[in-house]
């Protein structure tokens, strides 16, 4: 739904809302496996934890490019307007998630993430008129 050129941009923040919501489920029952089995194989290991990481990854993408618009004052970036805290709330828990499954392993972070993360805190707060450039 990234790179998708054909949707509005409250239409996308819909779509990402909604893919998200309906993951959650699906990724609490991965952890659980992951935390609570004593004894997997390393490919079984590496698999769910792969799967969790990335599901965090692709959502916290799919969250930066719609609070982007708003941040850069995108056409169209008053249409998020009223879904921009929800949107930053759900960025913020995505990219944490995806922080906290890299440190399960012992990984190292990446300071890009952390990028991300400040841009999602960044334009909330003040979400009354466009950020400038």
């Amino acid at each position: 739904m990234r790179g998708w050129a054909g949707f509005s941009h409250e239409h996308r923040a819909q779509l990402v809302l909604m893919v998200d919501e309906a993951a959650q489920g699906h990724l609490r029952k991965l952890q659980r496996d992951y935390l609570g089995s004593p004894r997997l194989s390393k490919f079984q290991e590496n698999r769910l934890w792969t799967a969790i990481r990335e599901s965090y990854r692709h959502a916290a993408l799919a969250f930066a490019v719609c609070v982007d618009v708003f941040v850069t004052a995108q056409k169209g970036w008053e249409e998020l307007k009223p879904a921009m805290t929800l949107l930053s709330v759900r960025a913020v828990r995505a990219a944490a998630g995806q922080m906290k499954w890299q440190y399960v392993r012992y990984g190292l972070q990446d300071n890009a993430l952390w990028g991300m993360v400040s841009r999602f805190t960044r334009s909330p707060s003040t979400a009354s008129t466009p950020p400038r450039r």
